[in-house]
């Protein structure tokens, strides 16, 4: 009885986060699209996912491949996958998300393009992120 107790403790409601948008001041995180892999595919690339897991795509394919894995789980509900973009501009900088929102413990991720590089997109992103989660999913 006690361990069934502890699971359903444990049990998160998912929502589907396939139109989950997050706005900050300079930047609009939008849900992550396969449209977008033509932009993902040259910039997520070895400089910059040096120190990242995933590493980077060798061919388009597998960054098209990615975004269909990604999209199925913000469809569950378990992450959020989003394209991030200089909101007066449009311009793609990079990608950001959350994930494992079904456990006490999401993980943030981020990464920012290198010509975008120094100019406080990412802490911004992330700070969007993380004022998301603290408005709509309880973590430890």
């Amino acid at each position: 009885m006690e361990n069934s107790l502890a699971q359903n403790q444990n049990k998160r409601e998912l929502k589907n986060q396939l139109e989950t948008l997050i706005e900050t001041k300079r930047l609009i995180l939008k849900p992550l699209e396969l449209e977008y892999a033509k932009q993902i595919f040259p910039e997520f690339n070895s400089e910059i996912t040096t120190f990242m897991s995933p590493s980077a795509a060798q061919d388009i394919s597998e960054t098209q491949h990615f975004i269909e894995d990604a999209r199925e789980k913000m469809r569950v509900g378990t992450d959020i996958f989003s394209s991030i973009f200089d909101k007066s501009t449009g311009e793609f900088l990079g990608g950001g998300g959350l994930h494992n929102l079904d456990t006490a413990t999401p993980e943030l991720g981020i990464w920012i393009k290198k010509s975008a590089h120094g100019q406080k997109f990412g802490k911004e992103a992330v700070a969007g992120l993380k004022e998301w989660a603290d408005k709509n999913i309880a973590y430890e």
